[in-house]
């Protein structure tokens, strides 16, 4: 009998004791699953909070979000391409090895004819030697990003667009942000990779802002004469660049590539305008412009072409100039809203520019007046 119980207890002791191994193997694998990678939950800001029409829809829509992290090096830890998410939708990456990470966000890149998978952004990267950046070292490092630009030769295919063009298209906008990469108030970073080396970080929250690469003209024309006006087109002085950087350059207010062209630009734009009303009557995209306000070349100016008021027609008048400064700059993910007034034999405009990136709403206007 107490050989027998001798026998029950030594049982029940060694199971015990080979739970306990299974136990600490089980959590040893656990920690060491967990001390070798984190899972990034990523919340989108700097879009419209409310969309209202089609408009407001195409200009929050993001087609594709591709998220790109690397190391505080440069080197690729992931590079994710999402579809038709929102700014509520739940964006999980796992697996980000432990380390001191960047992030960089890049919307609808297709709207620029481009596809950032980590092969073409590496070559984009190294073989470009426009700006002295390609180094070849396969890394992609923040000046060597910052640095670089949408600026192939049929870049101006992409941009102006008017937003019919654009909705047809139905491509979206252009936007970047980033996290961990360089100080800078408009993508709301304060330029220090994130820590993510600390064991005890499971899962980490980051919200990424996104800033649109291009900037909105909006045209408003009131008829103050007795009769129709025929519009055939609108025309705009030489403000068009031809490039723009991927990432909003705060540095001395660098908002244009290096051998950026300045081209005018015209909108066949056939309407009429009654008498006695205000029609909007164009909006389009641009990319940012900056100008010499001591060159006459180079304005951001504005002319009608109509069929029945020639008294007006081509008369140039600039609607937007930076007083007291060497330059004029219309900055992306800015709204610059221009109200035309035709009186009998003048034509009057003023223009008001609004700044605000957290929500891309017009907040004024500015007036112009054609003699």
């Amino acid at each position: 009998m107490r050989m027998k119980n001798f026998r029950k207890y030594l049982c029940l002791i060694l199971f015990l004791f080979l739970a306990g191994i299974m136990s600490s193997c089980v959590k040893n694998l656990d920690t060491a699953g967990l001390s070798e990678t984190v899972t990034l939950n990523f919340q989108l800001a700097g879009l419209s909070r409310v969309t209202t029409d089609a408009e407001n829809d195409f200009e929050n829509a993001l087609n594709t979000l591709r998220i790109l992290i690397t190391d505080e090096a440069g080197v690729v830890l992931a590079n994710s391409l999402l579809e038709n998410v929102t700014s509520d939708s739940p964006i999980r990456i796992v697996g980000i090895p432990r380390s001191k990470i960047r992030v960089y966000a890049f919307a609808n890149e297709e709207s620029m004819g481009r596809n950032f998978d980590t092969e073409s952004l590496l070559k984009d990267i190294d073989e470009n030697t426009s700006y002295n950046i390609g180094n070849g070292n396969g890394k992609l490092e923040p000046d060597e990003i910052l640095a670089r630009a949408w600026d192939r030769d049929d870049q101006t295919t992409f941009f102006p667009l008017t937003l019919e063009e654009a909705i047809k298209k139905d491509e979206g906008l252009p936007m970047t942000g980033c996290y961990g990469v360089k100080k800078s108030d408009e993508y709301h970073d304060d330029g220090n990779p994130l820590d993510l080396t600390n064991e005890e970080i499971i899962e980490k929250n980051i919200t990424i802002h996104l800033v649109r690469c291009v900037a909105k003209i909006v045209v408003n024309l009131t008829n103050n004469t007795s009769s129709s006006i025929d519009l055939n087109s609108v025309m705009f002085g030489r403000f068009f660049p031809n490039k723009v950087y991927y990432y909003r350059h705060t540095e001395n207010d660098v908002q244009t590539p290096n051998n950026t062209e300045l081209i005018y630009h015209n909108f066949d734009k056939v309407s009429r305008l009654l008498v006695g009303t205000n029609v909007n009557v164009l909006t389009y995209y641009l990319y940012p412009s900056s100008t010499d306000n001591n060159n006459d070349d180079y304005r951001f100016s504005i002319a009608l072409n109509t069929t029945n008021l020639p008294a007006i027609n081509r008369q140039y008048k600039e609607f937007f100039k930076t007083e007291d400064s060497n330059r004029t700059i219309l900055g992306r993910n800015t709204i610059l809203t221009v109200n035309g007034t035709i009186n009998p034999g003048s034509f009057t405009v003023s223009s008001n520019l609004q700044v605000k990136i957290e929500d891309w709403n017009s907040k004024g206007d500015m007036d112009i007046e054609f003699n």
